[in-house]
Formats: structure tokens, sequence, C-alpha cells
């Protein structure tokens, strides 16, 4: 049985911000960054599942996080991302 995947995916020139304010652990550019959620993804669709790629612009995270009285963090991340797909799916 096939999965769904919603994940974030960073634009090259919010990169460094993203790193800097919500995770160091992101690694140190956004090239490798790119590599290994290529990887992750392609690993995900090779055994059947539904990857969903949501840009996340830095703006728009850090004004959902303030809207929501949220810190920015990798799990709000998540929850904005789902956010995001939820406005999508409804049109």
């Amino acid at each position: 049985m096939s999965k769904l995947f919603v994940l974030p995916i960073f634009p090259e020139s919010d990169y460094d911000a993203f790193r800097r304010e919500v995770d160091q652990a992101l690694p140190a550019t956004h090239g490798q960054w790119r590599e290994i959620y290529s990887a992750m993804v392609d690993e995900a669709v090779k055994k059947g599942n539904v990857v969903i790629e949501i840009e996340v612009r830095f703006a728009e995270f850090m004004a959902f996080c303030v809207k929501n009285s949220r810190s920015a963090s990798p799990q709000v991340i998540l929850e904005f991302v789902q956010f995001k797909q939820n406005l999508w799916a409804a049109g």
C-alpha cells in the first residue's frame, strides 16, 4: 500500500535563513541538502509512494509563525506544509 508524503522544499535563495533560524542541523549548503532530499524522494517513489513537494519560502513561513504564535522549528515547518497543502486542496 502506498503512502503519501507531503514534503517541504526550500528555495535556494531562502536556504541560509532556514538553516540559521530554524535548524542548524541542515546540511551546510542548499546543494548538499538537495542531494539528500532528492535521494529520499527517489527512494519513496521507488517504493510506490506518492510525494507532494510544497515550496516553503522563509518570509511566508515566519509570517505563519507570528500569526499562530509559534516559534520556528522543524515541526512547525511540517505544520506549515500541511496548512499549505490544505489550502491547495481546497482550491
